[in-house]
């Protein structure tokens, strides 16, 4: 059942999910990004690194500043190179990892 989760494509075929999705620590979506993005690495680099990278700059100490500049190159530069070129990437829905609810 949860393999053909992974077959159901998005109604708009866009990434993302119509509302704010829960996702446990660190890892926390953008509560300012656009719910939905045009490719996976913009959702990616948008919704789910700035996240992080805002929960890094709200909480921080001056030993974290070096960790909050690396985020943001990581997501500037490395990023794109990564998921920049998945054109062939459909939008479909997926699932954490459920055992983690278990």
């Amino acid at each position: 059942m949860l393999s053909r989760m992974h077959d159901i494509p998005s109604d708009n075929r866009k990434f993302g999910f119509p509302v704010q999705t829960m996702c446990r620590p660190p890892l926390e979506f953008n509560d300012d990004a656009e719910l939905w993005s045009e490719t996976w690495e913009e959702y990616f680099k948008n919704a789910m690194m700035m996240g992080m990278i805002n929960k890094l700059e709200k909480n921080l100490r001056v030993e974290d500043v070096e960790s909050v500049n690396m985020a943001r190159e990581v997501r500037e530069h490395i990023v794109p190179k990564l998921l920049g070129n998945l054109n062939n990437v459909k939008p479909v829905l997926i699932h954490g990892d459920l055992c983690e609810y278990c």
